[in-house]
């Protein structure tokens, strides 16, 4: 700890917990929202928390859900000590990514997880195939 060079930064207690290799992806439908809590326990790095194909479309920052959210944040910085909620709508299936944009510790200490959106297309929002 010391050395501030950790083995594995984790989602919930566990390296890679929420995608196939762990427990498996969160999941949602098309149309929903979801809110996501997260706690950075620290000790030392700040967290930039992100998820890849979508945005905390309302985001409240250090926890306070009594005052009006941010709005469409992309980047979040997440303090050692603090925590945070984000939530986003998916309006369209596929796979969203939550990552701490740190993206070494993504790919190589396990801060990344997955939400699996299933539901039907809305070419209205995106079309792969214009």
């Amino acid at each position: 700890m010391e050395a501030e060079e950790p083995t594995y930064v984790v989602f919930n207690g566990q390296a890679y917990a929420f995608i196939e290799d762990g427990v498996g992806p969160m999941e949602a439908k098309t149309g929903e929202t979801a809110r996501v809590y997260f706690a950075n326990g620290g000790p030392n790095k700040l967290c930039s928390w992100h998820p890849i194909g979508n945005v905390w479309s309302r985001y409240y920052r250090d926890g306070d859900l009594l005052s009006d959210p941010d709005r469409n944040i992309e980047t979040a910085p997440v303090a050692p000590g603090t925590v945070t909620a984000g939530e986003m709508e998916f309006p369209v299936p596929g796979t969203v990514k939550i990552v701490d944009h740190a993206l070494s510790r993504a790919a190589r200490r396990g801060t990344i997880a997955e939400v699996d959106v299933q539901g039907e297309e809305n070419t209205d929002v995106y079309d792969e195939n214009p």
